[in-house]
């Protein structure tokens, strides 16, 4: 509960960048805008040069009010000394008391999101203690065009199963976050549109 009282209703996702001095500057945008919520989706096949590139993002954010959560492992997410954002697969590998170990290595302020595409998923995140969630995708997107959309009644239905905030991605834009928020969900995720 407390989580749904102090996260915002906008989900920033890291995109791609031509370098990662493009990537600094822009987080360091998203830092002077006042953007409280961004997932660093760093890719995993080189750790060291992952960890380097998130490191400086935290350097980046220091002070600033903003959540950085690394999308990976709890592992990845402790090194780097950052909030960590499950991937699906990450999510169905946890139990309570993996969590509650990483938690127990970390400082209070740490969040912990995943990502899910069904209510098997979104109970699981519910389950092992995380303090929100994404729900993907809500419509059709153009990253995605062979995943088929929840909509926003199935959207609606899964959400009011688990009491646990709830962003809705895909094929959102900031514009839709009242929208989504009148359907139960906590607020907005995006890539393209928010990046």
């Amino acid at each position: 509960m407390l989580a749904s009282t102090t996260l915002p209703h906008t989900y920033v996702i890291s995109g791609v960048c031509a370098s990662q001095m493009a990537f600094l500057e822009r987080i360091a945008g998203h830092v002077q805008r006042g953007t409280k919520l961004v997932q660093l989706r760093l890719g995993h096949d080189q750790p060291a040069q992952c960890y380097g590139l998130a490191r400086r993002c935290k350097a980046l954010a220091r002070d600033s009010g903003v959540a950085l959560l690394l999308n990976g492992s709890l592992k990845d997410a402790r090194n780097v000394g950052l909030s960590c954002h499950l991937p699906a697969r990450e999510l169905l590998r946890l139990d309570a008391e993996a969590v509650q170990q990483w938690r127990d290595c970390t400082d209070d302020t740490h969040l912990l999101g995943a990502s899910c595409h069904n209510l098997a998923e979104l109970r699981h995140a519910q389950t092992v203690g995380c303090d929100f969630a994404v729900l993907s995708p809500v419509r059709l997107t153009r990253s995605h065009p062979r995943r088929a959309a929840l909509g926003l009644a199935a959207f609606t239905s899964m959400v009011a199963d688990v009491h646990l905030p709830v962003f809705g991605l895909g094929g959102l834009h900031p514009r839709d976050e009242d929208a989504i928020r009148r359907i139960g969900g906590h607020g907005v995720a995006g890539i393209s549109a928010f990046w």
